[in-house]
């Protein structure tokens, strides 16, 4: 009897730690997709950026376009500093949708693909989604890794 009683203590704590091992594993999986979402809305922010300074451009406003270029090349380092290859797998699918939402938004005038000529107001369905977003993105990064770790069920740092 005592052979039994040794055997189901070791069947129970082999249990014990392979339940531990895989509520570990799914702890490790929740955190890996809040970063790879956290990744990718930098990387939608970097085409934001990307798109808002090319119309400043466009506009002569040389001076916040530059601003707008700052704050894309460091969307593409942190998204690629959170997620190696990220913004080369994610970058042109995502400045194309935003390119079609401008387009489809602006129908009547025909815009250009390349979005040459158009003006920040005809922009305003991007920036009615991103702006805000962005900002917060760029100068609360904390804050939004906070939120994604909460969006996929991941563990508090």
């Amino acid at each position: 009897m005592t052979n039994l009683k040794k055997f189901c203590a070791v069947i129970g704590l082999i249990s014990l730690c392979a339940s531990s091992a895989l509520a570990q594993e799914e702890r490790n999986e929740a955190v890996q997709a809040a970063v790879e979402d956290m990744a990718k809305e930098m990387v939608e922010c970097a085409v934001y950026f990307d798109i808002v300074a090319a119309v400043l451009r466009s506009a002569n406003e040389r001076a916040t376009s530059l601003k707008y270029v700052d704050a894309y090349k460091l969307a593409v380092a942190r998204a690629d500093s959170l997620s190696p290859g990220v913004v080369k797998a994610q970058y042109a699918v995502l400045a194309k949708e935003m390119t079609h939402k401008v387009v489809m938004a602006n129908i009547p005038k025909k815009i250009e693909e390349n979005l040459s000529n158009v003006s920040m107001l005809e922009i305003s369905v991007l920036q009615d989604q991103y702006s805000k977003l962005c900002k917060d993105v760029m100068n609360a990064p904390g804050e939004r890794a906070k939120y994604w770790m909460q969006h996929t069920g991941a563990p508090a740092p």
